[in-house]
This record gives structure tokens, C-alpha cells and sequence, in this order.
């Protein structure tokens, strides 16, 4: 049997809380066998759960006794101030829930502990206050690097996409002339081998090229998202500008608001990435439409957050975020696509 028990009661009979409230409660100790108490204390700190590491954070601490107890049940009161974020949170790949967890720090025994979770809604009347778990590592590496290559560039427009396009072009003719050359010698082994050998590549350069050969059709593309911090039900307004150099046809615009889950599971040679998208609302801003040669053409559209939203949240294994996505679809032609990461608060 342990030589004492623990249990945290709160004030309030339900453990749902919102930004700015105070959690207060007490903590019992129950001693049934004398020992020396290096601390009893109690902690609130927020916890990741999920498919991704656990990550922890905003931990703050109230020692509530310190030396000896006589056997008997003793009550310590307590009280937190619920300011920072983030709120509570649970999503496809991971959740985030605040926990309060008492322990006795006990000489040559077993600590014993307690803990109870509690809910943190987002409040209107008050913003958050985020803090940041240290960042370790970076989770979407692809997206940092399309945010930081300037892809409009003129050393870029005018130097590396042509060789770009160039090497994606004589990959091609290489992928075809090896597939002609192993069908007609009936070697198909050695087909599926260059198939594999030659698609990596090739599809990198294709990711590359593929924003540029979509201009060649629309001209210069010109969005503009205003840069801000979003609230709940707010209004996201998106436009788009451009003038095709030819006559051209599109099937549609289309602009969507998602919410993205990134986390990282496991380490080193057994780390692995997953992601999830949740589609929260999208719009067609233009369907079949036919655009006149050296007309300038543009098109507005606005997309509204829900009433009750979960902020952008990082931390070193579990990331969320918001992303504004406009697509163009073009005709037998790569489709022309922006990703706008964009800044959601409660």
C-alpha cells in the first residue's frame, strides 16, 4: 500500500473552463504511513495525444507542502490563472488536452499522483495568449522551401526555369524511348526498372516546372490575400488577377479554406510524417469560362471561418494550420494551383 493517496477536487462541479477564468480547487492527502515530503505540488500544462509524438508544454507549478506529515488527511488549496493557449483541441491526427496533475515527492518510495483534465474554450472577450513549445524540428520542410523560393525571380524566370523545363523535357524523351526499346524487345523487366529509375526525377522537375508551364496560358497571376490575424466567422476575401497572352478556355476556379494536421511519429530511422486536410469551405469562383486574348481578366471571391475555430497551433511533432488554396483548371494543360498559409486566432 502506498504510504499516502492523493486526489485533486475543483471548485466547480463540470471542467469546463474558457481563456481568462481561474481553476481553483483543492488537493487531498491522505497519509497512512509516516514519510518525509521533499514537496507535495500540483502542475497545469497542456499535452498532445494522438498519431504523433507527445508534446508538452506551459507547464506552471505551485509547491504546496514541504516536510513532515503526521498520519491523517490534510487539504491544500490551489488556484490557476487560465490565460495562455492553446485551447483544447481534438482533431483526426492529434488532440491537445490541459491536465492537472498533483504528486508527493517522497524519500526512497514511489511518488504518488493524481491528475485530472480539464477543457479550455477560446473566449471572445479575450484573446489568447500563445506559448510556443521549443521547436526542434521543422515538420513541413516542402512548404519552407516553396515559401522561400521566390519562383517569380527574374534569374529564376529567366535562367534556372528554362534549364528546369529543358532537363523535364529530355527526361521524358528518355522514358519513352527506353519504354519503346524494352516492349519491342520483350523486356519488361528492364521497363519496369527505367520506370522506377526515371520517375522520381522526373516528377520533381515536373513539381518545379509545373506553376511556370501554367503561366504560359494565363500570363502573370496575381492574387491578393490580406495579410492579418483571422478571428472566428471572420471573412477571408481572395482575388485573383491575370491576362492570358492567347484565347483561352477554363474550366473553373475554385478556392478552398482547410484546416492541416502535420505530425511527426517516432525517431530517427523509424520517424515518419502524416498529414490530414479538412475542407472546411470552398467556393467557384468562375465555371467554363472563355477569356479573350490580352483582356485582362479577375475574379473575387470571400470564404468565411466557422464560428467556433481552432488557432494555429506548433509544436515540435504536432503542427495545425490554415491554408487558403486557389486552383485553376485548365484544359488538357497542368492545372495552375496557390497555397497561402494564413494566420488564424481565437
Amino acid at each position: 500500500m502506498a504510504k499516502c493517496e492523493l486526489a485533486i477536487v475543483l471548485e466547480r462541479e463540470d471542467d469546463n473552463y474558457q481563456i481568462g477564468d481561474v481553476v481553483r480547487g483543492q488537493v487531498k492527502v491522505n497519509v497512512t504511513q509516516h514519510c518525509e515530503f521533499q514537496e507535495v505540488f500540483i502542475k497545469k500544462f497542456w499535452q498532445t495525444h494522438g498519431k504523433g509524438n507527445e508534446d508538452e508544454g506551459d507547464v506552471q507549478k505551485i509547491v504546496l507542502f514541504k516536510g513532515d506529515l503526521p498520519l491523517g488527511e490534510y487539504s491544500y488549496p490551489f488556484e490557476f490563472e487560465l490565460e495562455n493557449g492553446p485551447i483544447t483541441y481534438q482533431g483526426e491526427n492529434f488532440g491537445i488536452q490541459w491536465l492537472l496533475e498533483a504528486r508527493a515527492d517522497i524519500n526512497w518510495a514511489i511518488d504518488p499522483k493524481a491528475s485530472i483534465p480539464i477543457t479550455i474554450k477560446a473566449n471572445s472577450e479575450q484573446p489568447i495568449k500563445l506559448t510556443q513549445a521549443p521547436i526542434e524540428n521543422e515538420i513541413d520542410f516542402a512548404a519552407d522551401l516553396k515559401r522561400n523560393l521566390n519562383l517569380d525571380h527574374p534569374a529564376i524566370k529567366s535562367k534556372v526555369l528554362p534549364i528546369a523545363m529543358s532537363i523535364f523535357a529530355l527526361y521524358s524523351f528518355i522514358i519513352i524511348v527506353l519504354a519503346i526499346v524494352n516492349i519491342r524487345t520483350n523486356a519488361y523487366d528492364s521497363l519496369i526498372t527505367n520506370i522506377l529509375f526515371w520517375a522520381l526525377p522526373g516528377f520533381l522537375l515536373f513539381k518545379l516546372c509545373k506553376p511556370f508551364i501554367a503561366q504560359r496560358k494565363l500570363g502573370e497571376v496575381t492574387v491578393t490575400i490580406e495579410e492579418k490575424d483571422y478571428h472566428c466567422a471572420e471573412r477571408i476575401t481572395v482575388k485573383v488577377n491575370f491576362t492570358p497572352p492567347k484565347n483561352l478556355t477554363i474550366n473553373g476556379i475554385k478556392a478552398r479554406l482547410q484546416l492541416n494536421e502535420n505530425v511527426i511519429s517516432g525517431s530517427g530511422k523509424n520517424k515518419s510524417h502524416l498529414s490530414h486536410q479538412d475542407v472546411i469551405e470552398e467556393k467557384t469562383l468562375v465555371e467554363n469560362r472563355k477569356l479573350p486574348a490580352n483582356i485582362p481578366f479577375g475574379q473575387s471571391a470571400y470564404l468565411a471561418l466557422p464560428t467556433e475555430v481552432m488557432h494555429n497551433f506548433k509544436s515540435p511533432s504536432n503542427k495545425l494550420s490554415w491554408q487558403l488554396v486557389l486552383d485553376i483548371d485548365i484544359p488538357y494543360w497542368p492545372d495552375w494551383q496557390l497555397k497561402q498559409t494564413i494566420q488564424v486566432k481565437c
